[in-house]
Parts: C-alpha cells; structure tokens; sequence
C-alpha cells in the first residue's frame, strides 16, 4: 500500500457548476430561462441563482449567498422582475380616453441577515432579517419541538411548533398618479406599521390507538398601524391553503386575524413498500379536520367568524431513493358564505394538490435549504 500523503490544511473546494433549464408559461407568453447553483463541499458557502426573459423582455432573476463559516449564517439575496403592459389611459372630466399607453414595472428587491441558534437548546432559533422592499426589519423566532419518529413527517404524535415574529414596515405606498407634475407623476402616502405574527401547533398520540394522532394549529396576527389610514394592501388574508381552505385566498381581510384547526389522522395503508419507476412508496395516511377563523378591522365579533370542514390524504413517497417526495390531496368545504369588496364567495368545495418536499405550509416564509 501506499504511503498515505501528509496531513494538509483544508482548502475551500467547490463542487462543479449546475446548470438546469426551465420552461414557463405566464400570461400567454413563453419564458425560457435557468437555474444555476453550487455549493462548497463543506457547506460553508452555498450559491444559487436562476434567470428567465420572454420576448417582450420581460425578465426574473434572483441570485442567493449563504456564507455558514460563522456563527450564525449570513445570507444575502437579490430579486430583480420586470413588466412590460400595454394599456388604455382614461383621465375622469378631460375627455382623455381609450389612449394607448406602455407600463413598465421594474421590482427590486435585496434581502440580508442572519440565521442560526441564539439560545441554548438545539431547538431554538433566530432569524433576523432585512429587507429593503418598501423597508422592513423583521426578528422571527423558532422552537421546533416535533417527536422525531420514521412517521413523523407525515403523521406527528407528540410535540410541538411554535413560530413568534414581529417586522416594522417603513412604507411608501403609490396611490394616485399626477395630471398636473412636470417632474414626478406618481402620488405616495406613508404607510408605516409593525406586524405581530405568531403560530402555535401542538401534536398528540390518540389514546389507545397505535398510529392515530390529534393536532390542534392556532395562528394570530395583526398590524400595528403608525399612519393615520393604511390601504388595505397591507393586510392580512385568511382563506386559501395557508388559512381557512374552504374560502378563497382573498375572500378574507383585515388587519387582525385568528385562524384555529384541529386535525384527526388515521392510516390507510403503512409500510406500502412498492416501486414505481423512480418512486418508493411508503405510507398512506386520511385526515379530516375542522377549522374557524376570521380576519378583521376594530373588534372582533365571534358571530361573523368563518368555519370549514376538510379532508386531506397524504402519500409519502421517495423520488430516486434520495428526495422525500410529500404528495397531498385535499377538499374543503366552507360552512358559510362570505362577503367581501362586493363579491360573493358561495359555499362550495374547494380542492388542493400539492407535491413538495414537506407537507406542512406554514404562513412563515421558509429559507431555500434550512
């Protein structure tokens, strides 16, 4: 055998660089583009990015730096997207209508901050973050209490999970356009405020049973307005997968909001252990749950709360005996109807599909690879 080579300083070494086509359709236009990444084979820097244009030069791009060497993580990101509309300019009391005008809309967006574990335990954390999208500074904390079992991620018995935030927005707010400005046609109002955001799940085994399990999620919300009026752009919504899923997204708004779930699951079929082409089937799991919840302005009124009843099944799968592949299907049914900026919402079943990596949403945005 050889002799073995002297013992060295470790050198930063990469791995090579990925690139990965994409293809995607957005309102009628085709928009060819890439992602590319790579990461040092420590993980001590990662880099990922990814670019897409149309033919009208409509573009995205977004490029994402974490720096792991220290203690906590540092990371940056640059979002960067593009419109090019055709329109028509009518101008009330001038007689100006149906002018053909271009709009042009340019969004840029930087992100910085930290990541990592502030307090002692290995199940707390930090994030604190920047961002300079109309200005905001936002703290967030993390315990992630879940009993770690082989099931746990598609049926949780014990635990729980808790996410605290609080973000001041410094806002500029475009609300009008000038006729009358030679320098700057668009009108702007302050919209300052401070969000306060919180969601708590607690995990249960059913008694008695050997893989039934009981959950109940609450999640709350609400703004803290430093102006005078805030537009209700700023506010929060209450329906849709990530709230009540028996209304529609923007069916539900207000400035506060209070969303509460409970959950029963059940298997249907454990340890499938079948393959199917590249996928390994593992569990099949039902669910029905119950869920109330409102968004609102002033106080609250229990009687206008919303209710819904769904099901949900679960199939966890692994793709190229590596990914965890989570895919979900679910039905929610609205108990009441809803009224908002003059529509209509019905009482009628909304369906869900989803296939990630994970397969709970949760209203907190989550890092790319944390």
């Amino acid at each position: 055998m050889d002799d073995p080579k002297p013992a060295a300083p470790y050198k930063r070494r990469f791995s090579n660089f990925a690139v990965q086509p994409r293809l995607m359709l957005d309102y009628g236009t085709v928009k060819p583009g890439v992602y590319f990444y790579t990461n040092e084979l420590l993980d001590k820097l990662l880099f990922l990015g990814g670019a897409d244009i149309n033919l009208q030069r409509d573009y995205n791009l977004f490029g994402i730096i974490e720096y792991n060497e220290l203690k906590p993580t540092v990371f940056l990101e640059v979002y960067n997207q593009t419109a090019n509309i055709e329109d028509k300019l009518n101008i009330t009391g001038t007689g100006v209508t149906g002018v053909d005008i271009d709009v042009n809309i340019n969004l840029l967006e930087f992100n910085a901050g930290l990541q990592g574990y502030f307090l002692p335990g290995p199940l707390k954390r930090i994030h604190t973050r920047l961002d300079w999208k109309g200005n905001a500074a936002s703290l967030r904390f993390k315990y992630d209490g879940i009993t770690r079992t082989l099931e746990s991620a598609i049926n949780p018995r014990g635990g729980r999970y808790v996410t605290l935030k609080v973000q001041p927005e410094w806002n500029d707010f475009l609300t009008d356009f000038s006729t009358t400005s030679a320098t700057s046609l668009e009108i702007f109002s302050k919209n300052n405020l401070t969000r306060f955001e919180a969601n708590w799940e607690e995990y249960m085994a059913v008694p008695l049973t050997k893989h039934h399990s009981l959950s109940f999620r609450a999640q709350g919300a609400f703004i803290n307005s430093q102006s005078d009026s805030l537009d209700d752009f700023f506010d929060y919504f209450a329906g849709g997968l990530v709230g009540l899923k028996g209304y529609p997204f923007y069916s539900i708004q207000g400035q506060r909001m209070a969303i509460g779930t409970a959950t029963y699951r059940f298997p249907l079929w454990r340890n499938i252990n079948k393959q199917l082409m590249n996928i390994h089937f593992n569990h099949l799991y039902l669910a029905g749950y119950y869920q109330i919840g409102n968004a609102w302005n002033g106080s609250a009124d229990i009687e206008d709360f919303k209710e819904n009843l769904g099901v949900q099944v679960r199939l966890d799968t692994y793709s190229w005996y590596l990914f965890p592949t989570r895919i979900f299907f679910e039905a929610a049914y609205p108990l009441q109807e809803q009224f908002n900026n003059d529509v209509r919402y019905r009482r009628e079943w909304r369906y869900y599909v989803g296939v990630l990596f994970d397969f709970d949403l949760r209203l907190e945005k989550k890092r790319f690879f944390r």
